[in-house]
């Protein structure tokens, strides 16, 4: 870009004019390296200069604005198409059709899907792509099967961006016969199955816990001659770690490393959280300290890893002072960090130590979510039957948003059905259920019990 604006300069500085070919590139160039103020402080002092973008200048902002999820401003640039007599195209509603997706906005994207119809705009491929795997995404496969159904209706041919959402979509939803029979399509359709088409499916198999599928489907790219990639490699080694057949995950890391195929730091936490879930965490410690001996900076996500399995085995000091020194690692424990210590604290039946980190974690301006809250209620009531604390906790708990879950709930109702029918806080607790709560259930009897 420091070459691109130095001959833009020499233009200015020769009294050459720049038209809106050469403002178009530069903003192009801008909005590719994310330099957002600079690419609308240089679309404003076009317009100053009296020149008119066109249709293609402001296509290049809308889509820029739409993927920062600014809208709004992006809405503004259609609306001065519009003032200019410039005529949105279908690159145009194409990228606010995306931006509005990521935001979850589908009424607003089916107006404007039908607002680029009724203007005679035919939604292109990557148009009708992005409606389905918004609809993948949201796990409403029906919906993506009638748009994709909708598309061929068309005449726009699926490419394999199209089917890998759809694959995608099944296998998030456990559906393997119907991500198979999509998988099968790609070749039935003239495309070629890639490293990515497979690792989606592959990825499907290890969800559900069909090892052997995954296996065979990773053999069989090989012998296509398709290479693994490390997002296919992590893929196994966590299906593996997911059935307990650890030595199987560490096997393939070596392969990996044999054949070229340099492990990153996904690849090693899902490995170390494997080991730890499975009983073995000296060996995910061990890994942790030859990587950390190999130059490796562990992350935030490796520490979580190690603490839990610290705090899972008892191991309360090691973890303590392993959270503790985090600080001189320049990482700074985030939510997920202080529940794994309240949590192992909790479990001990340390609950002053628990309470003051829950402190703690309010001071350092982190919020706690409901894990948090629904641990720490579980704690009172498991360590010191102590339902006055539960309950400030709880009305805390519900003033920010929160929901008791339903471990923590029938917890409190049992708590409350022994107390008897005096006990007072059995009517705030209900006021906290969802009206749906307990139907049908073990706990909803209990509470008819307690309230004849």
């Amino acid at each position: 870009m420091k070459e691109a604006f130095d001959l833009f300069q020499e233009m200015l500085g020769r009294s050459m004019k720049p038209d809106v070919v050469t403002y178009t590139c530069l903003i192009h160039g801008l909005c590719r390296f994310g330099r957002q103020k600079e690419a609308m402080s240089l679309f404003e002092k076009m317009l100053s200069q009296n020149i008119k973008p066109d249709v293609t200048t402001c296509s290049i902002l809308v889509d820029f604005l739409s993927k920062q999820g600014r809208m709004k401003d992006a809405f503004q640039i259609v609306e001065m198409m519009s003032q200019t007599g410039l005529k949105p195209n279908v690159v145009t509603y194409t990228s606010l059709i995306h931006g509005l997706c990521v935001l979850g906005q589908w009424n607003e994207v089916t107006k404007l899907f039908s607002e680029m119809v009724g203007r005679g705009i035919s939604p292109d491929v990557q148009a009708y792509n992005i409606l389905i795997d918004y609809k993948c995404k949201e796990g409403k496969m029906d919906e993506a099967h009638h748009i994709f159904e909708m598309m061929t209706e068309k005449g726009k041919e699926p490419n394999i961006i199209t089917y890998n959402s759809l694959m995608d979509g099944y296998c998030l939803q456990g559906r393997m016969e119907e991500a198979k029979r999509i998988f099968g399509s790609i070749i039935a359709r003239g495309h070629e199955q890639s490293v990515y088409s497979y690792s989606i499916l592959i990825n499907g198999y290890c969800k559900a816990r069909k090892m052997d599928d995954a296996v065979r489907l990773f053999n069989e790219m090989q012998d296509k001659g398709l290479k693994p990639d490390i997002i296919t490699y992590t893929t196994l080694v966590g299906g593996f770690c997911k059935v307990g057949k650890v030595m199987e995950a560490k096997d393939l890391v070596k392969d990996m490393i044999a054949r070229g195929e340099s492990p990153d730091l996904i690849t090693y936490s899902t490995l170390m959280d494997g080991l730890s879930k499975n009983n073995n965490l000296a060996e995910a410690i061990e890994l942790y300290n030859l990587l950390e001996k190999n130059g490796l900076k562990a992350n935030i996500v490796i520490y979580n890893i190690i603490l839990d399995g610290m705090c899972k085995t008892g191991k309360l000091f090691e973890a303590k002072e392993l959270f503790y020194n985090l600080s001189t690692k320049d990482l700074q424990p985030g939510t997920r960090t202080y529940n794994i210590m309240i949590n192992g604290y909790c479990k001990e039946g340390m609950l002053d130590e628990a309470q003051a980190l829950f402190q703690e974690m309010e001071e350092s301006s982190l919020a706690p979510d409901d894990f948090t809250f629904n641990i720490l209620v579980q704690g009172f009531l498991v360590n010191k039957d102590d339902s006055h604390e539960a309950m400030q906790l709880l009305n805390t708990m519900i003033e920010k948003g929160f929901s008791p879950n339903a471990e923590t709930a029938s917890m409190l109702v049992n708590l409350f059905v022994k107390a008897g029918p005096n006990c007072k806080e059995m009517e705030m607790l209900l006021g906290f259920l969802p009206d749906d709560y307990g139907k049908g259930d073990v706990i909803h009897i209990d509470l008819v019990h307690f309230l004849e």
